[in-house]
């Protein structure tokens, strides 16, 4: 829903016990000066 997950402060993060049975749809944006700009959506469906 365009807002940011609580506890995902790194490069990893384990999804908690409360987010099984929903969809985990991930929005990816990297952009840096000398790189070509990404844009990314990754849907993992339902975590079980």
């Amino acid at each position: 829903n365009g807002q940011k997950v609580p506890g995902a402060t790194s490069r990893s993060w384990t999804p908690p016990a409360s987010t099984r049975g929903k969809t985990l749809t991930l929005g990816i944006a990297v952009s840096k000066p000398t790189w070509k700009s990404l844009n990314q959506t990754v849907s993992f469906g339902r975590i079980g």
